[in-house]
């Protein structure tokens, strides 16, 4: 939860400490330890700290080598810390136990940008290297950390969050068109280069970034292009390596000093986490404080799922803190959501949020522990491609019709007709489909249609720009795609960012290199060999530890009726904010008098949340992001 901020300028021009002051201030919630800026030559660097471990308590940043030929600041969690430190070997400029931060530089010094694929942990970071007169920096494979920039001919500038760069001069608040298109377009933002403001970009996670006077580029170090080894253990030995690496990653993320909590919602992956905690403090006794666990509750409503959080609960005997999430008008702090994001893709239930947040800093916790990721990591991919393509296609079949994690999803349908595909091939596909018109997904009429025509190629985009990692199966492919979409890791960054405001770092043992590279090596028929349930890998490790009661769990908690609620209740609040129609700043993007005609219509939890209420909730939120972006810099 720290926060960096830097500028650089390409010539020997000063830059100027007092600006990156400034850009430290915008983010002081991220720095309750302290502001620090320095400045040399043509450089500025700042740091926002958030002390989690006594050893660092009087390691500031920034930091430099002796000579003064690199100066990096970085907000870092390092969980190789003393593998990374033995093997760097004897560093001179070392004076006592070295902080995540000197680590990093001394990693820079001796292998320089290769320095990235020896790091296990949450980052972002920036060097500025004397001697090339150029910027390195890099993000964590999962983007838990954030990093923003802007460049022009004169230098570039960098920060934490979007807000740091649109303060200075000669950054505007113009909004980019071309991701707007996008996000109406799909309902969700995805995390390319390019964020909400023009000029204003992102490092995207497992990217490095370059940037020097004639030149300016990121190159992806995770996922490699090459796929990692397969483990060719049985069925049980993946399952308790799975178990082994995913303790492990529990253990790293719970070893500081300060207090942990646990989210714990009864759902099987806040449940694996808060499994895995209890297996750590029951065999020995760690250094680090017992960890809380703390649920929402959602009384009355369907996606309530209390009576699994306390099974949990009960059988780990950790502390277990509750806060009951309202259903309340959210229209008054949407304003203040919107402007803590930078998008016009706010929280509603801030003020679940908030309850929570209570509860926390009572406790005087500053990291929560969650289960982000689980989907992605051990969902079960369609493994009845992998077996048509293998010529087994009556297992195929037999799979489709029969399987308990098919027939748990109702996809016996969708499955079958994947196969049908799969047989014909794409070339007799397209034959079939000759004249006849493309399907093309559903366009809203209240959507500028010319606005998506003229940024097709960026709808058109996917995860990878360059060369895709390969993988021997289907499988693989699936969760290594669901791993590295764009939507998915700005679910992360907006979540980092809203927990920073809350005063509080989040950490997710699932979202694990050295755990996501063991599960991409794992072949797809020794997965299927496991007992065929529900997220079959994490059950399989988890094993007895895992309460009946929530191992029979029926399906995952679908929070559309809380949503709705939430939006039915506000919704004449909501309204009322875009009323005006003299002033409306979005009429490029959408035409709010089309939206307008389902405003009135009743909303329905059948409908969903995200198709059945959009009309409502999109327009509206980039309509009220756009009035006042003459604000995107206000603090909190």
């Amino acid at each position: 939860m720290a926060g960096i901020a830097g500028i650089a300028h390409w010539g020997s021009r000063p830059a100027p400490r007092d600006l990156v002051e400034g850009m430290l201030e915008v983010i002081r919630h991220r720095g309750p330890d302290g502001l620090f800026a320095g400045a040399r030559k043509n450089i500025a660097l700042g740091h926002a700290q958030f002390n989690l471990n006594e050893r660092e308590r009087n390691k500031t940043q920034p930091i430099w080598l002796p000579d003064g030929s690199c100066g990096l600041v970085a907000d870092a969690r390092l969980y190789n810390h003393e593998e990374l430190w033995r093997a760097l070997g004897s560093v001179t400029w070392f004076r006592d136990t070295p902080s995540d931060a000197e680590l990093l530089l001394a990693a820079y010094q001796r292998w320089g940008e290769q320095a990235v694929l020896r790091l296990r942990g949450d980052f972002a970071f920036a060097v500025w290297d004397e001697r090339k007169g150029r910027l390195f920096a890099a993000r964590d494979p999962f983007g838990v950390k954030p990093f923003f920039y802007h460049t022009d001919s004169v230098g570039i500038r960098f920060g934490s969050e979007p807000k740091q760069l649109l303060r200075l001069p000669g950054v505007t608040t113009e909004p980019h068109d071309g991701v707007i298109a996008d996000y109406l377009y799909r309902g969700i933002h995805r995390a390319f280069e390019e964020t909400f403001f023009l000029g204003v970009n992102r490092l995207r996670a497992g990217h490095f970034l370059i940037a020097a006077n004639d030149r300016l580029y990121q190159e992806r170090f995770w996922p490699a292009s090459a796929s990692p080894e397969d483990f060719r253990g049985s069925p049980g030995e993946c399952a308790e390596q799975f178990y082994f690496l995913f303790r492990e990653g529990v253990r790293q993320r719970l070893d500081m000093d300060a207090l942990a909590a646990m989210e714990l919602s009864g759902g099987y992956d806040s449940s694996a986490v808060v499994l895995a905690a209890a297996d750590i403090f029951k065999s020995r006794t760690p250094s680090s404080p017992r960890p809380v666990t703390i649920s929402q509750t959602y009384p009355e409503f369907a996606c309530d799922e209390s009576v699994y959080s306390d099974a949990i609960a009960a059988q780990t005997g950790f502390e277990h803190l509750r806060a009951v999430a309202p259903c309340e008008n959210f229209a008054p702090g949407l304003l203040g959501e919107l402007q803590k994001v930078d998008a016009p893709t706010p929280e509603i239930f801030w003020q679940r949020r908030s309850e929570a947040t209570a509860l926390l800093r009572n406790r005087n916790c500053k990291v929560v522990l969650t289960g982000q990721g689980g989907d992605d990591l051990v969902w079960d991919p369609d493994y009845e491609l992998d077996l048509w393509r293998s010529r087994r296609y009556l297992s195929a079949i037999r799979y489709c019709l029969y399987d308990p994690r098919v027939i748990r999803e109702k996809a016996t349908r969708s499955c079958l007709k994947r196969l049908v595909r799969q047989s014909i091939g794409p070339r007799l596909i397209r034959i079939l489909q000759r004249g006849r018109e493309k399907p093309v997904r559903e366009i809203f009429d209240w959507i500028n249609v010319s606005l998506l025509e003229k940024h097709q190629s960026y709808l058109d985009r996917n995860a990878f720009a360059g060369e895709r990692p390969v993988y021997a199966d289907l499988a693989r492919d699936s969760i290594s795609n669901w791993l590295t979409e764009p939507a998915f890791l700005r679910m992360i960054e907006q979540e980092e960012c809203l927990s920073a405001y809350a005063g509080v770092e989040l950490r997710h043992p699932f979202l694990d290199q050295n755990l996501a590279e063991f599960v991409l090596s794992v072949p797809f028929e020794t997965r299927l060999q496991l007992a065929p349930s529900f997220k079959a890998i994490l059950v399989a490790a988890l094993g007895h530890r895992l309460p009946e009661k929530v191992r029979r769990r029926a399906s995952k908690a679908a929070f559309d009726d809380y949503f709705i609620s939430l939006l039915t209740t506000s919704r004449p609040a909501l309204l009322n904010m875009v009323s005006d129609t003299t002033r409306l700043a979005s009429e490029r993007y959408v035409k709010l008098q089309c939206a307008a005609k389902q405003w009135d219509r009743p909303l329905s939890a059948d409908s969903g949340w995200f198709a059945g209420a959009r009309s409502v909730w999109q327009p509206v939120f980039l309509e009220i992001w756009l009035q006042n972006l003459g604000d995107a810099t206000r603090t909190f």
